[in-house]
C-alpha cells in the first residue's frame, strides 16, 4: 500500500467516512459548481489561506447552504483534533484556515441538492411514476402540448416585462414541460432524456468550431455565414442518411 494510501485511509477514518458512501476529491483550483458532487463526500486539497479563500467560499455557496458544517483539515498527524468544523459561510474568516491544508464537505441530503438537476430529475420520475401524480400519469405528450405553450408564453411575457422573479420562475416551468415529455418517451420507448442531452450537446459542439476550434469568425456576420455553412453539411448527411 503506498503512503498516499495511507494517508486517505486515516482522513476516512478521522471523518468517519467510507468509500462506499462516494468520495470526490478536488483541487482547490479547479472547484466547478457545474462538476461538483454534493451528494457525496467532497475532499477540496491545497485550500489556500483566509486573505484567498473568498472565491472559493463563493463557489461552494453556489451548491451548499450557508449554514452547512463542513471541516477544516491539517494533514500531519491525522486525528480527531486535527478536524475543526465551522459553518461554510465562516471559511474566509476563519483564521485556522492559515494552517490547515484540507476542506471536507459533508453530502447533502436529495431534498438539500436543491441545485441539482440530477435532483429535479428523480423528483419528476417519482411524479410520473407508480404511486405518483395520478393526472399526470394519465397524460400525453399530446396532451402537455397545451401546457408546453402556456408556460412558453408566460415565460415570453416575462422576459418582456424584465420581470426576473417570474422570469425565473417560469424557466423552471418550462424546464419541468420539457422533462415531462422526455419522461412520456422514455416510457414509449422512444428515446431518453440522456439521448436528448447528447445530441444537443453535440450539435452545440459542432457549431461553434469558432469557439472550440479556432476557427475565425469575429463578427456576427462571420458567424452567420459559418452557421449556415454547418448547417447546409448537416442537411446534406442527412439525406445522404
Amino acid at each position: 500500500m503506498t503512503g498516499g494510501n495511507v494517508i486517505f485511509d486515516e482522513l476516512c477514518q478521522v471523518l468517519s467516512i467510507s468509500i462506499e458512501e462516494g468520495i470526490q476529491l478536488l483541487d482547490a483550483s479547479h472547484v466547478n459548481r457545474d462538476t461538483i458532487q454534493t451528494g457525496q463526500n467532497v475532499i477540496v486539497c491545497n485550500v489556500p489561506d483566509a486573505s484567498l479563500t473568498k472565491e472559493l467560499k463563493e463557489t461552494l455557496l453556489a451548491k451548499y447552504p450557508a449554514d452547512h458544517s463542513i471541516a477544516l483539515i491539517k494533514t500531519k498527524d491525522l486525528t480527531k483534533e486535527s478536524v475543526t468544523w465551522l459553518l461554510l459561510q465562516e471559511l474566509d474568516q476563519s483564521e485556522s484556515v492559515y494552517y490547515k491544508k484540507l476542506l471536507y464537505l459533508p453530502p447533502l441530503s436529495l431534498d438539500e441538492q436543491v441545485t441539482s438537476l440530477s435532483t429535479l430529475q428523480h423528483y419528476i420520475d417519482r411524479v410520473t411514476g407508480p404511486g405518483g401524480d395520478v393526472w399526470i400519469q394519465e397524460q400525453t405528450p399530446q396532451s402537455l402540448i397545451k401546457y408546453v405553450k402556456e408556460e412558453t408564453q408566460e415565460l415570453i411575457e416575462a422576459i418582456e416585462r424584465k420581470d426576473t422573479d417570474n422570469w425565473k420562475e417560469e424557466l423552471g416551468d418550462v424546464l419541468v414541460q420539457i422533462l415531462y415529455q422526455t419522461n412520456s418517451a422514455e416510457k414509449e420507448g422512444s428515446f431518453t432524456f440522456e439521448e436528448v442531452l447528447e445530441e444537443v450537446n453535440r450539435k452545440i459542439r459542432r457549431r461553434h468550431p469558432h469557439v472550440f476550434d479556432g476557427v475565425k469568425a469575429e463578427t456576427p456576420e462571420e458567424v452567420d455565414t459559418l452557421w449556415q455553412k454547418i448547417k447546409q453539411e448537416e442537411k446534406r448527411r442527412k439525406n445522404e442518411a
